[in-house]
């Protein structure tokens, strides 16, 4: 149809037919192409849906799917009508009060606690709370996501301190949001605050998930370049099979890889978790590149006896899941940002 199409308007352009002709022939080609973008848009979604709601993934032996694999669309459908319900009570952040919790990071090796990971919850007036998942997405739906991280920071800080006290050094993972990033003011700021807090800043971990770095701006890999240029530690979380060259990550300033388990089971099988699996031939290269590799969301004892050959590190529910600190240690006064 398209080559008829286009024989048609050569001979009009030479002068052999009519302009109603013409007219006709480009409609048609309009038609064309306008199908092919339709059925390549509708190959794309179903593929992608596919691969989210595969049921056929291989189980090893004695286990089942890991926990988010058959109900993603349902989770996410109550996530998004939550967070609409959110958004229309007002303002997060002038209704609650927000709650700092720290989910333990194990040396596998040694058995002890080596980091934490930390997140925001908010229990409002009314005594309801909005968890860590729920507050970040309408932070990022509501447009006051960089607000989110900021709390975060100041409120991570006092803890260090507290735990630097009593003689325990242990690091914190803090989870940056893309808009932080790419909005150089609020990053200057957050740049200043960890200078005047330099005893408590040398702990800290900035985090940002894959997802994230695959969608970052111009703007905001200005930002994650601005922050490698100033020496900050940096991993990269929910990390998959399909990830960035890790050589790359490391000359951003990336120290760790942190891989999510669950997800990469229910999109590949546990076979990939195998000795010569690809999960356990990409940790290698992310070992030899320097960077240290941390299996997350672990929640059986079996999943654990299938990272502990490659992963350094460990986090999960079959360790502890995230619990709130305390808001007398979180409240501390810290050194505000220089002007």
């Amino acid at each position: 149809m398209t080559i008829a199409a286009i024989g048609v308007s050569l001979a009009a352009v030479f002068g052999e037919t009519s302009a109603a002709a013409l007219a006709g022939a480009l409609g048609l080609v309009a038609f064309v192409q306008l199908s092919i973008l339709i059925g390549n848009w509708r190959r794309a979604a179903t593929a992608g849906l596919a691969l989210h709601r595969n049921p056929a993934v291989a189980d090893g032996p004695n286990m089942s799917l890991p926990r988010a694999a058959a109900n993603d669309d349902a989770v996410a459908q109550r996530a998004g009508a939550a967070a609409k319900a959110v958004a229309a009570r007002g303002h997060l952040l002038d209704d609650g009060q927000f709650e700092l919790l720290l989910e333990p990071v194990v040396e596998l090796e040694a058995t002890s606690t080596l980091y934490y990971r930390s997140s925001l919850a908010l229990t409002r007036q009314d005594g309801s709370r909005v968890g860590p998942y729920l507050l970040s997405l309408s932070a990022e739906r509501g447009g006051y996501a960089t607000d989110i991280d900021q709390a975060l920071f100041r409120r991570v800080c006092p803890v260090i301190r507290h735990m630097k006290a009593r003689g325990r050094r242990a690091g914190v993972f803090c989870p940056l949001s893309p808009q932080s990033f790419a909005e150089r003011h609020v990053l200057d700021e957050l740049i200043r605050f960890l200078r005047a807090n330099q005893d408590a800043a040398g702990s800290i971990v900035i985090e940002i998930s894959q997802p994230d770095l695959a969608q970052l701006s111009a703007d905001g890999m200005e930002g994650l370049a601005h922050l490698a240029e100033l020496g900050a530690t940096l991993s990269l979380s929910e990390a998959r099979l399909e990830g960035p060259d890790l050589a790359t990550l490391v000359l951003l300033g990336f120290r760790f890889f942190d891989l999510d388990i669950a997800a990469i089971a229910s999109s590949h099988g546990w076979d990939v978790f195998d000795e010569e699996g690809e999960v356990r031939m990409m940790a290698r290269r992310a070992e030899q590149a320097g960077l240290t590799v941390i299996a997350a969301n672990v929640a059986r004892a079996e999943e654990l006896e299938l990272v502990r050959p490659f992963a350094r590190l460990a986090r999960g529910s079959l360790f502890s899941p995230p619990r709130v600190v305390r808001r007398d240690i979180t409240e501390l006064p810290v050194r505000a940002a220089a002007a």
